[in-house]
């Protein structure tokens, strides 16, 4: 398993997928806390023995960072992979969730801890912070957060590797109150030197927290559970949008469209429709739907990256198509996604060999300047085996909005931005810097939005 003894500074993050699932123990959990997780870890769901099993192993924003949580009636486990045990590995709780959580305001979480200030989607009442052996938790319990109690958690870590594990009694946590009925989790690791000594936050968990980088941290996503007896890690999560769509995309290939898509959230998500459209043309035509194409039926809840694809054989060469895709939630109702532009070219053999190109490219956006949505278009030549990423900064180096992350395909790829940020706001008139990164190929464009 990749382990980072350190950070560094051009870390490319990645969103991992894990899928949620429940398992109902009774009993103590049966964990053997000794600081070490690898190794010790892919237990089948339900078997309560000494090692963490599948359910409770969640992928973080970070590639080889992972995050373990579970509980029993007496306590809570946590544990870190990855990054380097001398960082702070912090967790935030929320054990008295409000029956409409907020989405990245209403934190309670106002100190400022290892040079960064977190806002959280919930109003946390407990926080703790492990480095190696050293501890230390601060509860809220009238809006005003405690100062620090070290040393009293039990917590172990490897002496070969990053591992860490600990163990927090729920009346630690709930001041007294033993277990709650339900809590909001989040997690992340943080560097407090970071550039300037600003901190620098990596590692978050859920993975559809993308931010990283040096100071202040605005968190969207959160891990939302009932806690019954027994033992329970992952139930229903996250909360913000019914769907939150990471990325939509195109490529040609011989005879079709390959179309992608990414999401970071679901929500009651029955599926996908997909309509299209020549350019020019007023109405759409429906091509596929979850009701005639299982592959297009939602994860329904979840807060971990989903991928989807649909290969669209009904079109012709040297014709410029327009795609929707939708979502459909479990009431029926329907949401509509920007439109992806697709130019097809030759689909019959010869020319489509300009859908995979000899090098790694990044294209201009077009149009640009743009108002209020642009395409970009990047090429993956073959042979290439790895991951990609597509990302939109400000130009003081900010992440703006992940437009795609996933394993790459050898081909030329086109992707729409709406000017709009992660959290779904109208971003302002400027320049904005658009992102290719691999593992071996980086690349940088200049976009103007004009209002």
């Amino acid at each position: 398993m990749k382990r980072f003894g350190t950070l560094l500074a051009g870390i490319v993050l990645m969103l991992l997928t894990t899928q949620l699932y429940a398992t109902t123990v009774s009993g103590a959990r049966a964990l053997n806390i000794d600081g070490t997780v690898q190794g010790q870890n892919g237990a089948a769901n339900g078997t309560n023995g000494a090692s963490w099993e599948t359910d409770e192993q969640q992928a973080t924003s970070t590639v080889g960072v992972e995050f373990y949580l579970t509980w029993d009636d007496t306590n809570l486990y946590i544990a870190w992979v990855g990054g380097s045990k001398a960082q702070q590995h912090i967790l935030w709780i929320d054990t008295d969730p409000q029956p409409t959580p907020t989405d990245g305001s209403g934190s309670t979480a106002t100190f400022d801890y290892g040079n960064v200030t977190a806002t959280l989607p919930f109003s946390g009442n407990f926080f703790v912070n492990i480095q190696d052996t050293y501890n230390e938790y601060r509860t809220n319990t009238s809006g005003t957060w405690s100062g620090g109690t070290s040393g009293t958690l039990t917590v172990a870590s490897s002496g070969t590797t990053d591992d860490i594990e600990a163990v927090i009694p729920w009346n630690t946590i709930t001041s007294g109150n033993g277990r709650p009925s339900s809590v909001y989790f989040l997690s992340y690791i943080n560097d407090p030197a970071g550039g300037n000594n600003t901190g620098y936050v990596y590692g978050n968990a859920p993975s559809s927290n993308t931010n990283t980088g040096g100071g202040n941290q605005t968190f969207a996503h959160y891990f939302g559970q009932n806690v019954q007896s027994g033992v329970n890690p992952f139930g229903t999560v996250d909360a913000s949008l019914a769907v939150e769509l990471l990325s939509f995309s195109a490529k040609t290939i011989r005879g079709a469209v390959r179309l992608q898509w990414q999401t970071a959230s679901e929500r009651n998500n029955l599926g996908f429709m997909l309509e299209r459209r020549e350019s020019g043309d007023e109405t759409f035509s429906l091509v596929a739907d979850y009701r005639s194409h299982p592959s297009l039926a939602g994860a329904g809840n979840s807060s971990s990256l989903n991928e989807y694809s649909f290969t669209d054989r009904d079109v012709k060469s040297y014709r410029s198509y327009e795609y929707r895709l939708s979502d459909v939630d479990y009431s029926g109702v329907r949401t509509s996604y920007p439109l992806l532009s697709v130019e097809t070219g030759n689909l019959e053999g010869g020319a489509v060999g300009e859908a995979i190109p000899s090098s790694f490219f990044l294209g201009q956006n077009s149009p640009n300047p743009f108002n209020p949505s642009t395409k970009i278009s990047w090429g993956i030549p073959a042979g290439y085996q790895g991951k990609v990423r597509i990302t939109i900064h400000d130009m003081r180096g900010r992440l703006v909005r992940t437009l795609y992350t996933g394993l790459a395909e050898a081909g030329t790829f086109t992707v729409s931005w709406n000017g709009q940020d992660k959290a779904g706001r109208p971003v302002s008139s400027g320049i904005y810097i658009v992102r290719l990164e691999t593992a071996v190929y980086q690349a940088a464009k200049r976009m103007l939005l004009l209002k």
